[in-house]
């Protein structure tokens, strides 16, 4: 599953809420004995805000810090969307697209990624 809580129109204060709910319900409707893993998620740093999601540098440490160490507690796979910044990505929408690496363009680690 993938789960955004940035487009679901969340506050990041709510973001881990609201990737728990999805993970809780897809487990549900898929049941327990599926092999299951989060093939994405994440928030992103720079663009147009989504309703009550905020596009930011510190929204995204939150959400890293607050997702990240929860699933790091969990058995499942997951995978964070994305690595760096993808600057070729569509500039609808203030670029939001473009702004989802925990690292920026080019190539360089220049958010706080620690959990």
């Amino acid at each position: 599953m993938n789960g955004f809580p940035y487009w679901q129109g969340a506050p990041v204060e709510q973001g881990l809420t609201k990737l728990k709910e999805a993970v809780a319900n897809t487990r549900k409707a898929i049941g327990s004995s599926k092999p299951f893993m989060i093939g994405e998620t994440g928030w992103p740093s720079k663009g147009d805000n989504f309703d009550a999601s905020v596009a930011s540098t510190q929204n995204l440490q939150k959400y890293w810090k607050a997702a990240a160490c929860w699933l790091q507690t969990t058995n499942y796979p997951w995978y964070w969307f994305s690595a760096f910044d993808e600057p070729n990505k569509s500039a609808e929408r203030g670029g939001v697209e473009r702004n989802f690496g925990v690292g920026s363009y080019p190539l360089t680690f220049s958010r706080d990624s620690a959990y």
